[in-house]
C-alpha cells in the first residue's frame, strides 16, 4: 500500500502549532482572584449551561472530555487563546461572549480565531471561571495570559511580554 507521503505531511503541517511553554512564567503567575474553572465543550448545545455573569475564559485544544471516564489520555489540552468578560456591553457575560464565538465561527471577522474554532472544532473546550466585581479584569487577563502565552492570543499581554512574543513569532 502506497502512502501519499507529501499529502500526509501537508494535513498535519495545517494542525502545526507553534506553543511556549516556559515554566518561569506560569510559576510566577500572581493570582490576583480565586479562580473556579469548570469546561465545557465549545458548541451550541453549551450555550445555556454557561453562567450569565462576567469571568475570564480560556479556549483549550483538548484529545477527550475530561469529565467522562474511563479517559483514553492523560489529562491534557493546549490553551489556545484567554480573555475577559464585563468590560463591554456586547460581551458583558460569559454567556454573551461564548454566543459571540459561535456566531464568529460562522464568519471569519478574526481570522485567527475563526481559524481556531474551526480547525479543532469537535476538540475545543470553553474553560471559565466566574471573577467577583471588585477584580480588575484587565489586570488579571495580563497576568494570565503572560504565565501561559497562549498562541492566538497578540495583544493581551504586559508590554514587555507582548514584545518577546511578537519577536519570536516574526522570527
Amino acid at each position: 500500500m502506497l502512502i501519499d507521503f507529501d499529502k500526509n505531511v501537508a494535513s498535519l503541517k495545517n494542525y502545526q502549532q507553534s506553543v511556549i511553554l516556559d515554566p518561569r512564567q506560569w510559576r510566577t503567575f500572581q493570582n490576583q482572584a480565586p479562580l473556579q474553572w469548570q469546561s465545557i465543550k465549545f458548541e451550541q448545545a453549551s450555550l445555556p449551561s454557561i453562567p450569565d455573569v462576567r469571568g475570564i475564559y480560556m479556549f483549550v485544544v483538548q484529545f477527550q472530555d475530561h469529565s467522562v471516564s474511563p479517559l483514553r489520555f492523560p489529562l491534557h489540552g493546549y490553551i489556545m487563546y484567554g480573555g475577559i468578560t464585563g468590560k463591554e456591553a456586547d460581551t458583558g457575560t460569559l454567556r454573551k461572549r461564548f454566543q459571540n464565538y459561535l456566531r464568529e465561527q460562522k464568519r471569519a471577522k478574526r481570522v485567527q480565531i475563526w481559524s481556531m474554532l474551526n480547525k479543532w472544532k469537535d476538540d475545543i473546550y470553553f474553560h471559565y471561571s466566574t471573577v467577583a466585581s471588585q477584580v480588575n479584569l484587565g489586570t488579571l487577563e495580563t497576568a494570565l495570559n503572560d504565565a501561559v502565552i497562549p498562541p492566538i492570543v497578540t495583544n493581551d499581554f504586559s508590554a514587555e511580554v507582548r514584545e518577546m512574543v511578537r519577536v519570536l513569532r516574526t522570527n
